[in-house]
């Protein structure tokens, strides 16, 4: 689907999923279970490749309970910390223009992976929960100043 304006741009249409963290217990998706069933196969027995683990499918679920918690945890900073906004904007802008999304083919570090970051950058942490990494009156370049002094940009 392509609009007038831009014809030769297609419309993506995205489905964001998630469920409540408790509806799947963290000890039935740890990346040893296998919590895929070969269909059509209610009582008969699994044989040995269909017991492997799968690791993938269960990150998958265990991302999905996560969403509605950091979104709720990302509004509040947001709210809390002004030059946070405008952070978040600018990686968004970097990241997009080269390449990376939340997407496993575009890196696997996206808007969101990068906004839980820059948030957990305000709110500090250290043994105490005294030691600010980025002060919340700070500009919105010091997250960038941070990484690039640590060389993580590289």
């Amino acid at each position: 689907i392509a609009t007038e304006d831009a014809p030769e741009q297609p419309i993506r249409i995205r489905i964001l999923t998630a469920v409540e963290d408790d509806l799947f217990p963290v000890a039935r998706t740890l990346p040893s279970k296998n919590n895929v069933q070969a269909s059509g196969a209610d009582d008969e027995p699994q044989s040995s490749e269909e017991k492997k683990s799968s690791p993938y499918y269960n990150s998958a679920l265990r991302f999905e309970s996560t969403v509605i918690s950091y979104q709720k945890w990302l509004q509040s900073s947001l709210k809390k910390y002004a030059s946070m906004r405008d952070a978040c904007l600018l990686g968004q802008t970097w990241l997009r223009q080269h390449g990376f999304a939340s997407s496993i083919e575009k890196g696997g570090f996206g808007s969101f992976e990068w906004m839980l970051l820059v948030g957990l950058l305000f709110e500090g942490g250290g043994a105490n929960d005294d030691h600010w990494i980025i002060q919340a009156a700070s500009s919105r370049m010091q997250p960038y100043t941070f990484a690039a002094e640590r060389n993580t940009l590289r």
